[in-house]
């Protein structure tokens, strides 16, 4: 078994952390905002088909998806991302 100091240098540890995270997001504005996935695709830019992989984390999120995310839904998510800078 992989103890915790180990767990945290892994990518795959901290992409599922993100991922996770992002999906909370996302599923937050959705039930607050009582948008729908097509809007909230529109909102991001994107196309719905990518809200839903990322819904369902099979996208792989690039720092540009993270920063529109934090500018069109969540600025908090803006600032982690100035914390990592």
């Amino acid at each position: 078994m992989i103890d915790k100091k180990e767990l945290v240098k892994s990518k795959i540890y901290w992409n599922t952390h993100v991922q996770n995270n992002v999906y909370g997001i996302l599923k937050y504005h959705l039930d607050e905002s009582g948008q729908s996935k097509g809007q909230l695709a529109k909102t991001l830019g994107w196309s719905k088909k990518k809200v839903k992989k990322v819904m369902r984390a099979e996208y792989e999120l690039t720092v540009i998806d993270l920063i529109e995310i934090g500018l069109r839904v969540d600025r908090g998510l803006l600032s982690f991302i100035r914390g990592c800078f």
